[in-house]
């Protein structure tokens, strides 16, 4: 058995309640990590990712399927989407795979994004204004933090401006082979746009009825404990990294009760209007054409 489904997108749309309410299904294995990043070889990891270094590392993140019960093998990498290579490297490996694309308004996900790249600390710019008015600089290279481990993970126009993304996804997948959710569908109706998940892989219902969040809007309760896990001292960095990795592997549940504990939930701080009427600029004509692309009118985004 090889994975067959991958979320591959994009960051702060939903991915991870759709990857959670999939993992406990009976019929489905999603990998624990949710996003291994192991196809997106174009994208630098950072520090703190646990991407596989071989086919045989990443496929034994699959080691306890079973073919008698699991149909579905999947993983949600949110980083496939914007990455050049994923996508291709993906069907070469399985040309069946089917691909689930979630996306949101720009507008959100741009400050979403930035909120979760302070949270790992792969972002300098507490501000997200100061970090919006940095694009061109670090598009040239310049202002790029540290644990970044290159611009990818902060240039936030280029994460958000999504019609290239799945224009380029839909030109070499077949069309029966992707299921694309708007986010706005799902908050109203999860119930609803997880089913047709379901009837998209063809899974049987399981009845879920609980559609709790996940991974919401959060910050660290102790940075220095946080930045020592997610970026140890050079000396320490292969012994956490074979920690955290054990530690996932045999008992996930454990983990997740740990990251609660480091985590406080954080709301989101607004923005001023005129930096709020300057994004809805940047992105109005890929909003247009992502519309134009999916039949859908979505211009209510920055109207």
């Amino acid at each position: 058995m090889i994975p067959n489904l991958f979320i591959v997108g994009a960051p702060k749309c939903g991915t991870s309640a759709i990857a959670y309410y999939l993992s406990e299904h009976p019929n489905a294995l999603i990998s624990s990590p949710k996003e291994p990043f192991f196809w997106s070889d174009d994208i630098k990891a950072s520090g703190h990712e646990l991407r596989p270094c071989s086919l045989d590392e990443y496929l034994n993140l699959f080691k306890d399927a079973n073919p008698k019960q699991h149909s579905i093998l999947g993983e949600g990498s949110t980083s496939y989407l914007r990455s050049l290579v994923a996508v291709p490297n993906i069907l070469k490996f399985n040309p069946d795979a089917k691909f689930i694309v979630m996306l949101r308004n720009p507008l959100d996900v741009v400050q979403a994004y930035h909120m979760e790249q302070v949270y790992l600390m792969r972002e300098d710019q507490i501000d997200f204004a100061q970090a919006w008015a940095l694009q061109k600089k670090r598009e040239a290279g310049l202002n790029i933090p540290k644990n970044a481990k290159g611009s990818d993970h902060v240039l936030y126009r280029k994460i958000a401006s999504f019609h290239n993304q799945v224009q380029r996804l839909l030109e070499i997948v077949p069309r029966d082979q992707v299921k694309i959710i708007i986010f706005d569908d799902f908050k109203e109706n999860c119930e609803k746009e997880y089913k047709s998940v379901l009837r998209f892989l063809n899974l049987e219902d399981d009845k879920r009825d609980n559609f709790e969040p996940i991974n919401s809007a959060h910050a660290q309760r102790w940075p220095l404990f946080a930045k020592l896990i997610l970026y140890p001292p050079r000396p320490l960095q292969i012994p956490f990294r074979k920690l955290r990795r054990f530690l996932i592997d045999n008992d996930f549940k454990f983990v997740n009760w740990v990251k609660k504990k480091l985590n406080v939930k954080k709301n989101r701080i607004s923005i001023d209007e005129d930096l709020e009427s300057e994004i809805k600029e940047y992105f109005k004509t890929d909003i247009d054409n992502l519309g134009t692309l999916l039949d859908r009118d979505l211009s209510y985004w920055y109207k």
